[in-house]
């Protein structure tokens, strides 16, 4: 799994479904972290989301030719694939265009 970087920042998704197509590949919202790790069935995933507990929305988005991994959690978020916290927001601020136009 690529590099994890985690931010103290929320991006509120209501309706994951609503951001699939375009650069969104595939949003679901779990009940828990551990609902999101049984579906994954990755270790990996799981070390990286040690200690977290849910509900969480997960995300897979091709973002600036770079595929990747993002857990919004209620008080953070995780970006897999982000090398750097600036990269990580950049990230974030795509989907939190994405469900801000996709709410209205």
């Amino acid at each position: 799994m690529d590099t994890l970087v985690s931010v103290k920042r929320v991006v509120k998704v209501d309706d994951p479904s609503k951001l699939l197509g375009g650069d969104v590949t595939s949003a679901t919202k779990f009940k828990s972290v551990s609902a999101l790790l049984r579906s994954t069935r990755s270790g990996k995933l799981a070390a990286e989301f040690e200690g977290d507990g849910g509900p969480v929305v997960y995300i897979r988005l091709n973002y600036k030719g770079k595929t990747y991994a993002v857990g919004l959690l209620s008080d953070h978020s995780h970006v897999i694939g982000a090398e750097s916290e600036v990269e990580a927001n950049e990230v974030l601020d795509a989907i939190f265009k994405k469900a801000r136009k996709a709410e209205s």
